[in-house]
């Protein structure tokens, strides 16, 4: 890794944080000399310790090492993931909203279901007209089951593990 930024870009956001190096080795778990040494450029740290660095810092390693990083770098990016968050915040939000009004939509079916149940088997003699308005009303029923059931597989693949 020559030509590279990583200390640089260590040292300005160890200070930005306001952490000595002490402290920001307690953090990663390393010595305050490893932290001044990576500081230095007189050592490099390894991947996985470049992977502990990057998500201490909330920054990538290709940022971390090849771009020089200062306030306006850091505050562009912080502005970018705060609109990022806020976007899916909204989205979960939303996300349960749709879940919540699925699960009404479900419980309104099932007392139609119930109610269509016991109007049928209250009539004596359904005429034939009523018995096609029965068969409507069921494929409808059957219809509005599925997309219930199509909206929860959508919700599914849209929400995050």
């Amino acid at each position: 890794m020559t030509n590279n930024y990583l200390a640089q870009n260590l040292q300005f956001l160890r200070r930005r944080r306001k952490m000595s190096q002490q402290a920001l080795g307690v953090e990663l778990g390393l010595s305050r000399s490893n932290i001044a040494s990576y500081e230095n450029a007189k050592a490099e740290p390894r991947a996985t310790m470049l992977v502990r660095i990057g998500r201490f810092f909330d920054i990538t390693i290709d940022q971390l090492v090849d771009h020089p990083l200062d306030e306006s770098a850091v505050s562009s990016k912080n502005k970018n993931f705060g609109k990022l968050d806020r976007l899916m915040r909204a989205q979960q939000t939303e996300s349960a909203n749709f879940l919540k009004k699925s699960a009404q939509l479900r419980k309104v079916i099932e007392g139609m279901k119930a109610y269509h149940e016991l109007k049928r088997e209250t009539v004596e003699d359904p005429g034939e007209m009523l018995l096609s308005f029965f068969k409507d009303y069921e494929y409808l029923l059957t219809v509005m089951e599925s997309l219930v059931i199509a909206n929860d597989e959508l919700v599914q693949l849209v929400q995050p593990d």
